[in-house]
């Protein structure tokens, strides 16, 4: 299996997202201030996950 940064990042992301969404929500629903909330963290710990595990296509 490879371990990209970029494979680590795009396998992160759609399961984080939802979790998060799930979270935010609470009782407000799905509203523009959720989803905003939700994606920036996803994006945020997915960047950071890709670069804790995934290596660089040089490291390889």
């Amino acid at each position: 299996m490879t371990r990209s940064r970029v494979l680590w990042f795009l396998l992160v992301l759609p399961l984080v997202t939802p979790l998060l969404l799930a979270a935010f929500a609470e009782g407000d629903g799905l509203t523009r201030q959720v989803w905003a909330d939700s994606i920036t963290v996803a994006v945020a710990i997915a960047v950071g996950n890709a670069l804790i595990w995934g290596k660089r296509e040089s490291e390889q």
